[in-house]
């Protein structure tokens, strides 16, 4: 479904602002959610504009999972916020490829 695509777009584009709305992170924090935000818009686009194809969601998956894993630690709202954003792009992504494997007789 091309919606997850658009709403994982949505998400990434939340944890690029995110990276400069919590300035209570280090440089390096706020790079790597910035960085996992652009990755996540950039391959949710493909998904959403593309034909479909569950790698680029499992890409989208693989994306959010990792944000999850180096925001992991002490409890901040940032971290948090990445952590939710991270899971909730994992989930919608991984529905997509299974949905789009479905689809397409994989």
């Amino acid at each position: 479904m091309k919606t997850f695509s658009w709403i994982n777009l949505a998400l990434g584009l939340w944890l690029i602002a995110a990276a400069l709305i919590f300035t209570t992170r280090t440089g390096a924090a706020r790079a790597e959610e910035a960085v996992a935000g652009v990755l996540i818009v950039v391959l949710s686009y493909v998904s959403s504009v593309g034909r479909p194809s569950a790698a680029v969601s499992w890409a989208v998956a693989a994306a959010g999972v990792w944000t999850v894993v180096v925001n992991s630690g002490p409890f901040t709202v940032p971290r948090m916020n990445a952590m939710v954003v991270g899971a909730a792009v994992a989930i919608l992504a991984t529905l997509n490829a299974i949905s789009r494997r479905h689809l397409i007789g994989h």
